[in-house]
């Protein structure tokens, strides 16, 4: 991941997340997949191992604050791209 991104652009993130069940089963009927997951959000950070974006942040107090946050191991995220007003792109079919 090599775009840079600043905070408070929107982002869409699509990212694969793990996928669990309960239950005794046969090793034989145990799934391998994963989800495919699209997330929309508000960019506030990137480390060298996670990205974190938000639904809600508030700029206007003297200390910054945001909720709904969500927070990605970044070797989860297949693709990321800053949204812009009127931008239209169709979903990537690349898995």
């Amino acid at each position: 991941m090599r775009r840079f991104f600043q905070r408070g652009d929107a982002v869409e993130v699509r990212w694969d997340d793990h996928c669990g069940s309960g239950g005794w089963s046969k090793d034989g009927h145990v799934g391998m997949n994963v989800s495919h997951i699209r997330s929309v959000g508000i960019f506030l950070r990137r480390t060298p191992h996670t990205t974190t974006i938000a639904q809600s942040i508030d700029d206007d107090t003297p200390e910054s604050k945001s909720n709904e946050r969500l927070t990605l191991g970044n070797s989860m995220i297949t693709e990321i791209h800053r949204l812009r007003l009127g931008q239209t792109k169709k979903p990537s079919k690349k898995r």
